[in-house]
């Protein structure tokens, strides 16, 4: 249903014409590696919304501001899916992606989950750099 979501958001005149041309624009082949569906960006993203889960769900944090922060970070990515395969959509992920390191590390800087939970911060920022970085590294290197 990738075209409907484009076609319709193209079509309401919510921005001006640039928005219009990212959504139904052709890319230039040599500008980007990799273009339409993309897993590996949903995957990356899907690690904000499984921290939101895990610390609301199974460790019952309860922060009215981080309410706020996940809600805007899942509505922006939300919109992100619904144009997925446009051309260009990585500027409407980056709108989420910006906020993904405040949602994984905002609980732990208010709350104690853990035994070690300065280990577990250093093994949580590992990780999400040493994943950003394989990213980098596999279309850039």
């Amino acid at each position: 249903m990738g075209s409907l979501w484009i076609t319709l958001f193209a079509s309401l005149g919510f921005g001006d014409d640039r928005l219009t041309g990212y959504l139904t624009s052709e890319v230039d082949a040599n500008t980007f590696a990799s273009t339409g569906f993309r897993w590996d960006f949903l995957f990356h993203s899907a690690f904000a919304v499984f921290a939101g889960w895990y610390f609301i769900y199974k460790k019952k944090f309860e922060d009215k501001f981080y309410y706020q922060l996940l809600n805007t970070y899942l509505i922006c990515n939300g919109f992100w899916i619904l144009v997925i395969k446009a051309n260009y959509s990585n500027r409407f992920a980056y709108l989420s992606w910006f906020m993904m390191a405040i949602v994984i590390i905002y609980p732990f800087l208010k709350k104690e989950f853990f035994k070690d939970h300065h280990f577990m911060i250093g093994k949580v920022m590992l990780a999400y750099f040493s994943f950003t970085y394989m990213m980098y590294y596999l279309y850039w290197g």
